[in-house]
């Protein structure tokens, strides 16, 4: 039993070997723009990791394993960067599973690749274009959200913040904690613009249920501060 431990233990490390000699080889095989990402993990001996980030063009990234003691079987799988400042802002579409497929490390870098261009990339980099393609929508979204929160607020002179159960691109006004609406206990959110290939939207203020344009907002507010200064 202790000798068949051994000897599948000694198989693994040797396979983890391989995979990180492996590794570079298969970068150059799947052209310009791909490297091998950097190891975060220990790097020696027993526990040099299972396995490798490949990273490509246009923030594209495999990771190319070596299985396991158990399961000598390797994997190349694709993974996308689909969360921003804590917020997964795409999903994969209905029925679509992550890209990956089973390799054998021991058949070479250029086997390797080949599998890597024929059965991972066509389906993989049309998932990736997607996901870059929400990511700019959702920054632009956000830096809407808080360039229009800025603009409203001004007008009271207000402190803004994240609203973090919004899930992103929502921006809260405290006008509780204004100079010219002190003490006020208004619900105002700001959401930022959308601008993607199937959704467009302006900028909208939202008072308690009232939502209306950035402009109307600051009309509403200006009112609010001269009547809030004249009650004083």
């Amino acid at each position: 039993m202790a000798t068949d431990y051994a000897t599948r233990e000694a198989a693994y490390l040797a396979r983890k070997e391989q995979l990180h000699a492996t590794a570079p080889y298969v970068c150059a095989l799947l052209g310009e723009g791909w490297t091998v990402g950097p190891v975060k993990e220990a790097v020696v001996g027993d526990h040099l990791p299972n396995h490798v980030d490949l990273n490509g063009p246009d923030g594209a990234q495999l990771s190319l394993s070596a299985g396991y003691a158990y399961d000598p079987k390797g994997s190349v799988t694709g993974y996308l960067n689909d969360m921003l400042n804590g917020y997964k802002f795409w999903y994969l579409p209905h029925g679509v599973n992550r890209p990956s497929i089973g390799v054998n490390i021991a058949r070479g870098a250029k086997a390797i690749a080949n599998e890597i261009k024929r059965r991972v990339l066509p389906d993989y980099l049309l998932l990736l274009a997607a996901c870059n393609a929400a990511r700019v929508a959702h920054e632009y979204h956000v830096a809407s959200a808080y360039a229009t929160a800025t603009q409203v607020a001004g007008v009271i002179e207000a402190p803004i913040r994240e609203d973090r159960e919004a899930g992103g691109g929502t921006v809260k006004i405290h006008a509780y904690g204004s100079k010219a609406l002190a003490g006020a206990t208004l619900d105002i959110k700001v959401a930022g613009a959308f601008n993607s290939d199937t959704y467009k939207r302006e900028p909208e203020v939202t008072f308690d249920r009232l939502t209306v344009s950035p402009k109307v907002a600051c009309e509403i507010l200006a009112i609010l501060a001269r009547n809030h200064k004249t009650e004083e």
